[in-house]
């Protein structure tokens, strides 16, 4: 009974609007340039997440993303953790030294470092090549419209994350995104549901802090919306970002 109430509730909002531009591409494109991302080609970005310092730098050599944090251990001496992401390639130093990890380990650092950069970045992301996009229609959040988008990934170019399943909502005047939601199979899997709660200007580019819910592994996430209006979510943690900084890149 509740799966028939959520599904009508949102065959109902995604009704609510039948004007709506059906070209994904579209949507995606100016989102970007809603939140000024249009080039990131070129700068030097650095804030901080919880305990660690993140950097993210897009160039001609590619992009590289680094997570940094000092370590104090028992004898109060501190050591310099860095892991970086440069094309795809994960390296980890301790006081500049390369440090050999286990496939499984580095492989887990990766996907953390990966993950924070990928959300802190949306909708940037989402026109990489390996990004499948499908336009569902409009969805009422928060007596809001918001343009629906379903993106998957293509095996070829996807990483070892490209069976995760996204829904993305943005809205329908300002195409600045509002909600997300996904789907995720590493670290014992689960599903997520995310509300922007603040949006941080700075040089002319808007980055985003959510509100991290936690729904049923089996919630579809279709319905995800409904729940979410229903109060049927568990607030899980919040994102947020600090001392952002946007640079050109030396």
């Amino acid at each position: 009974m509740k799966k028939m109430l959520a599904f009508s509730f949102f065959i109902i909002i995604f009704s609510a609007c039948s004007n709506a531009p059906k070209d994904a591409q579209f949507i995606v494109d100016q989102s970007i340039k809603a939140h000024g991302f249009e080039d990131l080609k070129g700068k030097h970005i650095q804030f901080e997440f919880r305990d660690y310092a993140y950097q993210i730098k897009r160039g001609s050599f590619g992009y590289e993303y680094t997570r940094e944090r000092t370590v104090t251990d028992s004898l109060q001496n501190s050591q310099e953790v860095r892991d970086v992401i440069l094309n795809g390639e994960f390296t980890r130093t301790i006081n500049n030294e390369t440090i050999e990890l286990a496939d499984s380990i580095s492989a887990k650092y990766f996907r953390s470092v990966n993950s924070v950069a990928y959300f802190f970045q949306l909708p940037y992301g989402l026109n990489d090549s390996a990004v499948k996009k499908e336009y569902l229609g409009v969805v009422n959040l928060e007596n809001q419209p918001y343009y629906a988008l379903k993106v998957t990934f293509d095996e070829d170019g996807g990483g070892e994350d490209f069976e995760d399943e996204f829904r993305y909502y943005f809205h329908r005047n300002t195409f600045k995104l509002g909600y997300l939601s996904y789907r995720y199979f590493t670290d014992k899997g689960g599903v997520r549901f995310r509300k922007v709660i603040k949006e941080k200007n700075v040089n002319t580019m808007i980055f985003l802090d959510f509100e991290n819910y936690k729904a049923p592994e089996a919630s579809d996430l279709d319905s995800l919306p409904y729940y979410f209006h229903a109060q049927k979510l568990s607030l899980l943690s919040r994102i947020e970002n600090e001392n952002i900084q946007v640079n050109k890149l030396e």
